[in-house]
């Protein structure tokens, strides 16, 4: 028999849940947000005449501190923690999958995964209903000291070459700016070969989330020079 799903899309920046297209849907209170959509999950549920089935978080195994895999292979962070919070609020199940950004993303497309954090974007805004923001994020790209140019911000980044994972806020950010302002891209897959390739000196800098960097940087953290702010 199959099972009754609702998609939901949590946005990291501002929070949203898919529903119906968005342009229909007035931004909510988060928490009245997510108890409307546990109780709707519930009504689907008996509708179709199946159990209900516990709600899927997908999120990203590599973003601490917001999303990551501890050493043991278990889920932490601050969104596993506020997903379990409001599964416990709304007394709903939360089965917790965390995976590449790439698979969770294509999960969530197709429906296999019902909630996820992204960064807020105009496209994801037009597409999602809004509930409400989560966390206010800092992106920034980390620079080797001592570059013969000391970039100061976006409209300064010309001839730095910049490791960004791809599909990300930043890669989108980056390449969008206009050639005579875009830096040297260096596309890799994860936000740690971002790091590495950083480490290796095969760049000037590595783009990221400011905690995120912070984290996986680790003591290479200590021998780059103050962050260059993107957004």
């Amino acid at each position: 028999m199959a099972v009754c799903r609702l998609r939901l899309l949590f946005v990291v920046g501002t929070l949203a849940v898919l529903t119906t297209p968005a342009a229909a849907q007035p931004p909510v209170d988060l928490s009245t947000g997510w108890s409307t959509v546990a109780q709707r999950a519930r009504v689907e549920a008996q509708s179709a005449k199946v159990e209900p089935t516990a709600l899927v978080f997908g999120g990203d195994r590599e973003f601490p501190p917001y999303e990551y895999l501890d050493e043991s292979g278990t889920p932490q962070g601050f969104n596993v923690e506020l997903i379990r919070a409001l599964a416990r609020e709304a007394g709903v199940a939360i089965e917790i999958r965390l995976g590449t950004r790439d698979e969770r993303v294509a999960a969530f497309e197709s429906g296999q995964t019902d909630v996820m954090f992204l960064s807020y974007s105009d496209e994801r805004a037009a597409r999602y209903q809004l509930l409400d923001q989560t966390w206010t994020l800092s992106q920034v790209i980390m620079m080797r000291p001592g570059l013969p140019h000391d970039p100061r911000g976006l409209d300064d980044l010309w001839g730095v070459r910049v490791a960004v994972d791809h599909g990300s806020i930043n890669h989108r950010l980056l390449a969008a700016l206009p050639e005579a302002r875009r830096p040297a891209l260096q596309v890799v897959a994860t936000r740690g070969d971002a790091v590495r390739a950083f480490e290796r000196g095969e760049v000037d800098g590595v783009a990221g989330n400011h905690l995120t960097l912070r984290i996986l940087m680790g003591p290479s953290w200590c021998g780059s020079r103050s962050p260059t702010p993107i957004a």
